[in-house]
Parts: structure tokens; sequence; C-alpha cells
């Protein structure tokens, strides 16, 4: 199955603990043959403490503005390898979460 996530981060483990956490999943996922795509925010402050560049044998994304993204985001979602899972409706684009 593919995954695609929108996280904090999993480049960075600087100052939190979700990169790590991420990190895991993701390795545990992709070893049982799941494909993982990571959309995270290319921020100053966990780009200047980066300590992983990719992610083993999945894909790590990583942007500067959703604007910059979301065509990308779109085509990653509409890319479904599981026959089983239903289509994205045409028409209707990722958008990010708002509170």
């Amino acid at each position: 199955m593919k995954i695609v996530i929108f996280g904090l981060t999993i480049s960075s483990s600087w100052g939190n603990g979700h990169a790590t956490v991420w990190r895991s999943l993701c390795r545990q996922l992709i070893g049982r043959g799941h494909t993982i795509v990571f959309f995270e925010r290319d921020v100053p402050y966990y780009a200047a403490h980066r300590d992983v560049s990719a992610i083993n044998g999945g894909t790590l994304r990583l942007y500067e503005s959703w604007n910059e993204i979301v065509d990308v985001a779109d085509r990653e979602l509409r890319d479904r390898p599981d026959p089983r899972l239903p289509p994205v409706p045409k028409g209707r684009r990722p958008h990010p979460v708002t509170r």
C-alpha cells in the first residue's frame, strides 16, 4: 500500500521527538512492503540541524510552501497502486488542515 504522510519532520531529530517516531514507523512499514512518501515543510530551524536527507526505501519531499507542492501532493495522492482503494474524485485537491 502507498502511504502519503504530511508530517512535522522526519529529517531532523533536533529539539523534538517526531523524527525518531516517524523514522521507526516508516522503516517498519517499508520493511513490510509499503511505499512511503513523506512531505515535510523545509523550515530553517530543522534544515540547520538535519541529520537525515533521505528515507531508505521511501521518498522524502521537502517543500517551502503549500502552493509550491500542491500539484506534487495531488499526483502522489492519486497514484494508488492498490486497486482496492477508491479513486480520488476529480476536481478535489488536497488541502492543508486549518484550525
